[in-house]
């Protein structure tokens, strides 16, 4: 039995769910939580989570020095492991979630140190151990990435033995 993901929890809370770890770890909060209407499924789970973005995040050094900007692969991770909570069911194994593709990935304005980022997640398709998942980030209301993420999921357990 894992750990329950509840709305509150915080980035070490999250932390026993996700294997990310700094500077990796892209969630902070977890704000809300939905869980689909078959439980045998995650089709129609949901999550909103939370990222601050601050100046003293690793990447900004080097993406853009004269207007620091968040990369567009970091926001497509942090949908990512959203998405990978909106998956998670207390009763599954711990699971490692990797992306499979990417698709109609859209960066529509410049997330900067001081946004907040909502980021928002759900699952679309659940077969087996591969998820389709419909995410978006917004920054103030306004949404400024979006993205259809696939995902395999593989239980880490096998690996540990």
């Amino acid at each position: 039995m894992g750990v329950p993901l509840e709305p509150g929890m915080r980035a070490d809370q999250i932390q026993k769910i996700l294997p990310h770890r700094y500077p990796f770890c892209f969630v902070d909060r977890l704000l809300e939580r939905k869980l689909g209407p078959d439980p045998a499924s995650r089709v129609g789970s949901k999550i909103v989570a939370l990222k601050n973005v601050t100046i003293n995040e690793h990447f900004f050094t080097g993406h853009f020095p004269h207007r620091p900007v968040v990369p567009g692969v970091i926001l497509i991770e942090a949908m990512a492991q959203a998405g990978a909570l909106a998956a998670y069911r207390q009763e599954d194994p711990l699971m490692d979630v990797s992306i499979a593709f990417i698709k109609d990935a859209k960066f529509r304005l410049p997330v900067q140190p001081g946004d907040t980022m909502i980021i928002k997640a759900e699952v679309t398709r659940d077969r087996k151990r591969t998820m389709l998942m419909d995410c978006y980030i917004e920054v103030e209301g306004v949404r400024v990435a979006e993205a259809l993420i696939m995902a395999y999921m593989t239980p880490i357990e096998p690996l540990l033995n």
